[in-house]
């Protein structure tokens, strides 16, 4: 009896060890790559570090554009053929279109690129190598995504975990070398490169390419309005640097990439939450009764609320000292705490947004979902531009949180015209008066 009880608590459910080994491949990823990313703040001077955002804003806008809706379209298109050899050409267009796809946004990226900003020689290479770098980061997370449609989780986690960290270690290195934005993203390109042609030579990952019309036509037709979403998408992050860098000077762009970065700590913590929280969720829609439900998602999200808060709170507090300590040019963002507060109030009030998504997908209204997400992101961003003309360089954070505000309204109020939703607001004002504690001490105690 004890041995058998001993045994079944070894026999982990390999789906939950996936689902813990995803999650923390991500959080670690996460944490090295914003380690990283204060190292070259604290390196850079604040031209050369706006000259890094800028750069990496191209790197991710490119990286989004190219798998843009591939996937999802995919996973729709699959609802209607099972079998293995159809499966296969379906991946196999999968991967046409998303050479394609990338092929396009490359010249269109770099055309805009030529045509508003007349490089120099160094530039002109320097974009070269970013959009080098944003391609292979968009293939390996096409294939990450292609091989766990197979439920090959092992592949996926060689994809979305050693490749990216063989990219964070390769820029490390060549900055170390040479001490330049360029050598960077040369690194990242150095790393991408070898960690996919060693899972290449292992025969890790689908290849195939198909170019049949039958396949690719489903695909293709359904990938459109994708594209918009993970355009508005980008402008939301970081893609917005090139407004900043059109109506402030450089010094403004470098803070904002710095302060969006030090912001993704509260975005990790929320979806470090979601990751564990959204699985169970699913399940307990189909088994329990909805209010039950219900009240154990409200209670859910008031802690994420909380918890969110909190974390923040605590950064605000540290940040003087912690920049005090790793001194550099650092220093050049001492005194940012109140835009601080801004963003975390941005990410604290995007929980709203969490609770109904989930919402929207377990009841197969993904469409509805995603008109929700395009217009809010619209209309959140044509707000985020006017605060940033009329208020100037508090509009940039303001303007993040009042977009944040209507992605979370414009989710509210289209799921509550499906399902009654208990939304946790207790939780948000808790986190958001956490914040100004911390943002109190931070600038009236320490």
């Amino acid at each position: 009896m004890l041995f058998s009880r001993s045994f079944r608590l070894l026999s982990i459910n390999p789906i939950f060890l996936y689902s813990v080994a995803y999650g923390g491949a991500a959080t670690f990823l996460k944490s090295f790559g914003f380690i990283i990313s204060l190292w070259l703040a604290k390196s850079l001077s604040v031209e050369e570090y706006a000259n890094y955002g800028l750069y990496y804003a191209l790197q991710m806008g490119l990286a989004t554009f190219a798998t843009a809706g591939i996937i999802e379209s995919v996973i729709g298109v699959l609802r209607e053929y099972q079998s293995p050899v159809v499966r296969r050409r379906i991946f196999g267009a999968a991967n046409y279109i998303f050479f394609l796809v990338s092929i396009v946004f490359i010249f269109l990226i770099f055309g805009v690129c030529w045509t508003l900003y007349q490089p120099k020689n160094n530039t002109y290479i320097t974009i070269i190598v970013v959009l080098l770098a944003g391609y292979l980061s968009a293939f390996y997370t096409m294939q990450a995504s292609l091989v766990r449609l197979e439920e090959n989780h092992f592949a996926s986690l060689c994809f979305s975990f050693f490749v990216p960290l063989v990219g964070l270690f390769g820029s490390l290195l060549f900055f170390l070398l040479l001490n330049t934005v360029f050598s960077f993203f040369l690194g990242a390109v150095f790393g991408l490169f070898l960690s996919l042609m060693i899972l290449l030579f292992f025969r890790v990952g689908f290849y195939n390419i198909t170019t049949h019309l039958k396949e690719i036509v489903p695909i293709f037709l359904r990938i459109i309005p994708f594209v918009g979403i993970a355009f508005l998408g980008w402008l939301s992050g970081y893609g917005n640097n090139y407004f900043i860098s059109a109506l402030f000077d450089a010094s403004e762009v470098a803070k904002f990439t710095f302060v969006f970065t030090l912001s993704s700590i509260i975005q990790l913590v929320a979806s470090s939450l979601n990751q564990v929280w959204s699985p169970r969720f699913f399940r307990m829609v189909f088994e329990q009764e909805g209010l039950a439900v219900e009240k154990k998602n409200r209670k859910f999200f008031r802690f994420q609320g909380i918890l969110m808060g909190g974390t923040g709170g605590i950064l605000i507090i540290i940040f003087p000292a912690v920049i005090d300590m790793l001194g550099g040019n650092l220093n050049a963002y001492q005194g940012m705490q109140v835009e601080l507060l801004i963003m975390f109030t941005g990410y604290v009030i995007t929980s709203p947004f969490w609770h109904c998504q989930n919402y929207f997908l377990v009841h197969d209204k993904g469409r509805d979902f995603m008109t929700v997400v395009f217009n809010t992101s619209l209309i959140g961003i044509i707000i985020w531009l006017f605060l940033m003309w009329a208020l100037g360089s508090l509009g940039i954070y303001l303007g993040f949180l009042v977009q944040m505000l209507v992605r979370s309204l414009g989710a509210v109020v289209g799921a509550k015209k499906h399902w009654s939703i208990l939304i946790a607001w207790e939780g948000l004002l808790i986190g958001i008066l956490v914040l100004g504690i911390g943002l109190l001490i931070s600038t009236k105690y320490l």
